[in-house]
């Protein structure tokens, strides 16, 4: 549509909204609550609010300039005339709204059969504690939230909304446009906010037709919610922003379960002025990013501006508003995305060892259906696989399909038709990549050409998993591959090397691939089972084990500074000459972050580093792989490295800056024993000895006149 045309909510002549049986009650310290009050058209008060309401600036006068144009001349209301006492005044108000209800109702209509189009998939995005779940929690009617390890969301979740529900929540607002509502129902996608699951919400976002941003309406834009606005600007995905916890505002009066605009009018004036102050921060903060963002209600053209939906999450205040909305939205402007399709479109979200079944995959099918018996070709870390489909479970509605879900999530069926989630068995899944697509390979297909589209697919995708810390490295194990992909990105991140890594509930063979270098196990929302945990005593292995990202992390960083206690003693430092790698210097200062080529020995996890002129550097910190980006405990001589120095100079009564202090051509160098220098000598090339001379002088060492090894090795 070239022009679009406010969705106006119900004002003064709009019938009040009755207080749900169901409402949820609030917490003891949430804002107070009321039923809607029966407006009395004789009430001088509710009169002064309705006329209040009907000038006010987001409405009326706002898109009035359209309405001149929409409005012929001939059928525009009569203006008033000063000085005459006809009720023409209070006629053109009236005669406003109902044209404005009216172009509302022309302008997101649909013209398209409504068994011709399928759910919409939404995805709700947002920062960590913005109260996505929370939302859907207020949509299902259940306490999903509640439960989640952490109070966060660590797993990507689908979940049906059928008609029958968006019509039963959006009954009362509906009644004043009479909207037919074609779509058949919603199917929406909860992404986790944590800043280590960016996996989750990039899937989610490619997923989706359009999507709901939660603001948080005190904290406004938070580091996530960018991320998340660049993703959604990105993939130029349609959205709304849901800006929740309203009842935040000062003196807010919550009416649970019902419309927005009606919660809004029963305010004070002070309290929906302070309201507006801070939507208008919102907006502005939105208008730095390049979003030009307005309330619902005065919205005049979709395709340029982007709705604002103010609500409560926790009692599903404005809940209606975003679900009406939202349907007429995607029903007006997504018609041709929506329509069904045979061809099956169906995408991985999670890889899970469940009870009873073994590993599982939960999918979305977003076109065509899948039957019993189904010939599969899936993408894994070792290729394409075949296999044929033994067990379908279709999620119930109102229920959410995640990972390490209920067992009762659904019912076992034979076939199952888009939209939906649905948990899906067969033999050899335990290595389907999660963010694939799922094909059906039919009697006339090219198996061939299919697998080699599916081995593209695998080599683009599998580098999320690539680990390089090699028999060093920590031993990692997770619930599903999603929660897996966060944590291995999130761990390589902050400079922890990764040997190896698993998923499900960790087992004795899991336990022995920690069994050397750190031997350290991180499991992630997984259990130990016991033969694992008898494994780990007798072997001296530790097991760090939690539900949440974070709080294993800790855990770890407790590990590590022992770790690096142990090798601060002059013993445990590993000798070593570094040159600078002038193209890799990524932070100058206090993180000192650069770039370093090991012309001499080797480097590792807390060696202290000197400058030849005795000017102490720091210890290292962080220590990563140039090639492929991945963390280490140890370097080898040869190769470049991106080394982090957070205490840089700390001996030093200012700190050590690169491009001033020193520069490409210095050197860097570790101090080490008498013994470990002589040692260094058996096994060094005969284009070293002047760099090891150097080394020596820098100690005050003499030069080396200990036997000369019978051969040496080149490095």
């Amino acid at each position: 549509m070239d022009n679009q045309t406010p969705l106006q909510s119900p004002l003064k002549d709009a019938a009040p909204l009755v207080q749900p049986t169901t409402a949820t009650t609030p917490a003891p310290s949430s804002p107070p609550t009321q039923p809607l009050p029966q407006k009395d058209p004789l009430s001088k008060k509710a009169e002064e609010n309705d006329s209040d309401s009907d000038s006010d600036d987001w409405e009326w006068v706002e898109f009035e300039s359209l309405l001149e144009e929409e409005i012929p001349t001939k059928h525009r209301p009569k203006q008033a005339v000063e000085g005459e006492d006809n009720n023409s005044t209070e006629d053109i108000k009236k005669n406003q709204q109902a044209k404005l209800k009216q172009i509302t109702k022309q302008r997101y209509t649909c013209n398209a059969a409504p068994e011709t189009l399928r759910e919409p998939i939404v995805v709700v995005l947002g920062h960590v504690d913005a109260g996505k779940t929370t939302l859907l929690d207020s949509l299902r009617q259940t306490h999903v939230q509640a439960g989640e390890a952490g109070g966060i969301t660590q797993q990507i979740g689908a979940t049906h909304i059928p008609l029958a529900q968006v019509k039963h929540l959006t009954n009362e607002l509906n009644q004043n446009f009479n909207f037919e509502l074609k779509l058949p129902g919603f199917v929406f996608i909860d992404t986790p906010g944590h800043e280590s699951f960016s996996n989750m919400r990039v899937r989610g976002s490619s997923l989706c037709d359009i999507a709901v941003l939660v603001v948080d309406i005190k904290h406004g834009l938070q580091t996530q919610t960018i991320e998340s606005l660049k993703l959604l600007t990105k993939g130029r995905t349609r959205f709304v922003i849901a800006l929740n916890k309203v009842d935040l505002v000062p003196g807010w009066v919550s009416f649970p379960n019902t419309s927005f605009r009606e919660a809004l009018a029963h305010q004070s004036k002070l309290t929906q002025e302070d309201f507006k102050v801070a939507v208008k921060q919102v907006r502005d903060q939105l208008s730095d990013h390049g979003i030009i963002a307005v309330p619902y209600w005065s919205v005049k053209d979709l395709n340029v501006q982007i709705p604002i939906i103010p609500l409560t999450a926790f009692n599903g205040c404005g809940i209606p508003d975003l679900l009406l909305f939202t349907m007429m939205y995607a029903q007006s402007m997504l018609t041709e995305r929506l329509a069904k399709k045979d061809k099956l479109e169906c995408s991985v979200l999670e890889v899970q060892e469940a009870v009873c079944m073994g590993h599982t995959i939960d999918v979305l099918l977003i076109n065509g259906e899948l039957h019993l018996g189904d010939k599969l070709m899936l993408c894994s870390t070792e290729g394409p696989i075949v296999t044929h489909l033994r067990t379908i479970i279709e999620t119930k509605e109102m229920l959410e399909l995640k990972g390490k879900g209920d067992k009762d999530i659904g019912n076992a069926v034979k076939s199952v038709k888009a939209v939906r989630g649905v948990k899906l068995w067969a033999k050899n899944l335990e290595t389907v990549l999660s963010g694939t697509s799922l094909h059906v390979v039919g009697p006339n297909d090219d198996e061939q050409l299919m697998r080699k589209y599916m081995q593209s697919q695998m080599e683009n995708l599998q580098s999320r998993l690539g680990v390089g810390g090699g028999s060093d490295g920590v031993h990692v194990q997770a619930s599903t591959l999603g929660s897996l992909e966060a944590l291995l990105e999130f761990l390589n991140q902050n400079g922890v090397a990764v040997g190896s890594f698993g998923i499900g509930q960790v087992n004795a063979k899991d336990v022995k691939k920690a069994n050397s270098g750190q031997k350290l196990l991180l499991a992630f929302d997984v259990k130990i089972a016991r033969q694992a945990a008898s494994y780990a005593d007798a072997n001296g292995i530790e097991i760090i084990q939690s539900s949440v990202i974070y709080q294993l992390f800790a855990e770890f960083q407790i590990r590590k500074r022992k770790y690096l206690a142990t090798i601060r003693k002059d013993a445990e430092q590993k000798p070593c000459i570094l040159s600078i790698a002038p193209s890799y210097i990524i932070n100058t200062g206090n993180p000192l972050i650069i770039g370093v080529t090991v012309e001499l020995g080797a480097i590792g996890l807390g060696t202290r580093l000197y400058l030849h002129n005795d000017t102490y550097l720091g210890e290292v910190d962080v220590l990563k792989e140039v090639s492929s980006g991945h963390a280490v405990f140890h370097g080898a001589e040869g190769f470049v490295y991106i080394i982090q120095i957070s205490r840089v100079g700390q001996k030093q009564q200012q700190s050590v800056v690169y491009g001033r202090d020193f520069f490409e051509d210095n050197l860097l160098y570790s101090k080490v024993t008498l013994k470990q220098m002589n040692q260094l000598e058996f096994t060094i090339g005969d284009h070293q000895k002047k760099l090891l001379a150097k080394y020596r002088s820098w100690h005050g060492f003499d030069p080396y006149t200990g036997p000369r090894p019978t051969h040496r090795t080149n490095h």
